[in-house]
């Protein structure tokens, strides 16, 4: 019952002092942005978005509990499990009216650098969505389940997929899938991860 579940989450500011806070529900997802760490906790009937900044935290909801998320030039971007997306103030700590609304749950969002597309996996495709039209774009489908996505320049979306291939997705007159990326045969667990502006990071075990 995720109404009965706690989080502790702790924080070392930048003078070393250490702070902790407890989080009603488990955090299904973190970001860090601008010195803040935010985390989403879905409940029953909704999700708890806290925004952790040193000794203080702020809090907000979505209405509806989240399937996915993302994060990008402080706005946060949520897939709600009833087929929309919104788009998530850090600020008012208030969610938009939807920005899409989707055919099923989505388990990856992507932004590109200039917040017009959205790309949104699901278990099987792969969708393209212009924001500012609320158009679908493209959809193609993905040869298993996205584990993680990223706008890798202009045109071009990469997936990492449960297998740990990563898939760049050319979108232009004809959609190019091609592999880019081949996991060693000793390394059979992706732990971690870490997308920069320069190189997206993989790390296995």
């Amino acid at each position: 019952d995720p109404s009965k579940l706690e989080t502790v989450v702790y924080t070392i500011d930048r003078a070393l002092a250490q702070h902790q806070h407890v989080i009603n529900g488990r955090v299904d997802y973190h970001f860090s942005v601008d010195d803040k760490l935010v985390t989403l906790s879905n409940d029953t009937d909704g999700c708890i978005v806290a925004i952790h900044n040193a000794k203080q935290v702020d809090f907000g909801r979505l209405p509806h509990p989240c399937t996915a998320a993302t994060i990008t030039n402080s706005n946060l971007y949520a897939a709600l499990n009833n087929g929309t997306v919104v788009n998530f103030s850090l600020t008012d700590l208030t969610a938009s009216l939807p920005l899409l609304t989707l055919s099923a749950n989505a388990h990856q969002l992507a932004i590109s650098a200039d917040g017009d597309l959205m790309s949104v996996a699901f278990s099987t495709s792969l969708q393209v969505h212009s924001l500012p039209a609320g158009q679908l774009l493209h959809s193609v489908p993905l040869p298993s389940q996205a584990e993680a996505m990223w706008f890798a320049s202009e045109g071009r979306i990469a997936v990492i997929t449960n297998q740990y291939y990563v898939n760049e997705f050319l979108f232009n007159e004809n959609i190019v899938r091609r592999i880019r990326f081949r996991p060693p045969a000793q390394d059979n667990q992706l732990v971690s991860q870490l997308n920069t502006p320069a190189a997206h990071y993989l790390l296995f075990s």
